[in-house]
């Protein structure tokens, strides 16, 4: 028997995709509202979401995780330009 080198990535279920949402919002009033931001960097790397796509997030928002991908090695981030 050969065992899976990889296990299978499943569907993100809806309340997993409202988390991580909520981690990207968090994220972003961070970014704007604190004077260190590598914290908001550090919350989504701990979250493991610093690949994820932020296309649907408002103009606002996306303003602040560019300032993070550009400043902070978030360069995975994805919709953001």
């Amino acid at each position: 028997m050969i065992a899976n080198p990889r296990p299978r990535r499943r569907k993100p279920t809806e309340r997993q995709v409202g988390i991580n949402q909520g981690f990207l919002y968090a994220a972003a009033d961070l970014t704007r509202y604190i004077y260190d931001r590598g914290d908001a960097a550090d919350l989504l790397r701990r979250a493991g979401l610093s690949d994820a796509d932020c296309a649907w997030m408002d103009e606002v928002d996306k303003e602040q995780l560019r300032i993070l991908r550009d400043d902070y090695g978030l360069r995975d981030l994805r919709g953001l330009d």
